[in-house]
């Protein structure tokens, strides 16, 4: 009796001594599921987290395990989720916003706190006098600007508009964000922006347009914002190139 015990709390601990460690969970909250298995994939493949995906109306009230949260939210940010990412990444966490998270669907009449925090703005005049302006179905070059930065390490570049960057193909451009200084909901300022991704594209009519606004982070409050544009279809996200900033923005610890 005895040695069978002593054989099962041996076995027990064996088991446990070999056990692989718990991975660190990232959240993806998103509106357009299919691209996000997409990231859920690399995320688990190579950042060695444990993605979950979840729409808004799933999210759980606590966002704080996770060691990074991801918003691809292309249409309405509800109250409840623009509360709950904000509040996220003052407390500490990482937060990763992806493509159409900022878009003029965020506009302070739909979500007062949300581009307020962010410190961007989507101007409403027509594009011509400095208006926001998205155009799909174009070709667009992403820059980089920064490339010792941790983000944007081992990234496998190509050559795009004279220097390191790559090329996206059938993909969507936002045009004229201006990025100022980040409120958090009380008004206190956030940090400074560190830009890493620079957009270069072809007008209709021959005029380039280089902005630096397709790539950047923040802190705020006692956490992080990550921001990159690209994201209009799921095949952006296993560009090499995009693939591994990605993995990186997720993997990083400021």
């Amino acid at each position: 009796m005895v040695a069978t015990a002593m054989l099962v709390a041996a076995t027990a601990l064996l088991c446990c001594a070999a056990a692989p460690p718990e991975r660190p969970r990232a959240l993806i909250v998103a509106d357009e599921i299919p691209a996000m298995r997409v990231v859920a994939d690399l995320l688990r493949a190579d950042a060695g987290l444990e993605p979950r995906i979840v729409t808004q109306a799933e999210m759980p009230t606590d966002l704080a395990p996770y060691a990074c949260v991801a918003a691809y939210i292309h249409g309405r940010l509800e109250t409840r989720a623009e509360e709950a990412l904000i509040r996220y990444a003052e407390a500490g966490g990482k937060l990763i916003v992806l493509h159409h998270s900022i878009s003029s669907a965020k506009r302070a009449d739909a979500n007062p706190h949300w581009l307020r925090f962010l410190g961007v703005e989507v101007p409403p005049q027509p594009f011509e006098q400095g208006g926001y302006r998205w155009i799909e179905g174009v070709t667009m070059d992403i820059r980089a600007l920064d490339p010792k930065h941790p983000i944007l390490r081992r990234v496998k570049w190509e050559q795009a508009d004279g220097g390191k960057g790559f090329r996206l193909e059938e993909t969507e451009v936002y045009l004229n964000h201006v990025l100022g200084q980040g409120r958090l909901p009380g008004g206190e300022p956030c940090g400074n922006r560190t830009l890493l991704l620079g957009l270069t594209y072809a007008l209709p009519d021959g005029r380039i347009v280089r902005q630096d606004t397709a790539g950047w982070t923040m802190p705020t409050g006692k956490g992080r914002v990550v921001y990159l544009m690209p994201g209009h279809t799921d095949r952006e996200f296993r560009h090499p190139a995009y693939a591994r900033i990605l993995a990186n923005a997720a993997r990083w610890k400021p």
